[in-house]
């Protein structure tokens, strides 16, 4: 799922950062699978919360894991921070686990190249 839009808040300064985050997982054996409602609602849930950019990344992957027991999932978050002034640049954060640790795996590959990312087209 890509483009799940967000904002939050800055628990470091108090100000607001906002963007988009992008969610993949391959389902795992036995595992769930999660209709994209239901994964674009995990992303808004944890963006309520005062926290860090690097923080949402790990919450939102850690979540996604523990419900669907996926045999990989990434989560990548690009936001703007406020506190960088009104021209702030992006910044992005990743987190991954299972399949997607795999450098230039297949998962990695397929899920950069439906970002349009690293080269992937």
């Amino acid at each position: 799922m890509r483009d799940v839009e967000f904002a939050s808040t800055s628990c470091e300064n108090l100000l607001p950062f906002y963007g988009r985050l992008h969610i993949a997982y391959a389902p795992g054996a036995g595992g769930v699978v999660l209709g994209l409602s239901k994964v674009a609602r995990l992303a808004k849930l944890f963006s309520r919360r005062l926290t860090t950019q690097e923080a949402l990344t790990r919450d939102v992957l850690a979540a996604l894991v523990a419900a669907a027991s996926p045999a990989g999932a990434a989560v990548i978050v690009d936001a703007a921070h406020l506190a960088q002034g009104p021209s702030a640049r992006s910044c992005v954060t990743t987190a991954v686990a299972g399949s997607f640790e795999a450098p230039g795996g297949p998962d990695v590959a397929e899920f950069l190249a439906l970002l349009r990312v690293g080269g992937g087209g």
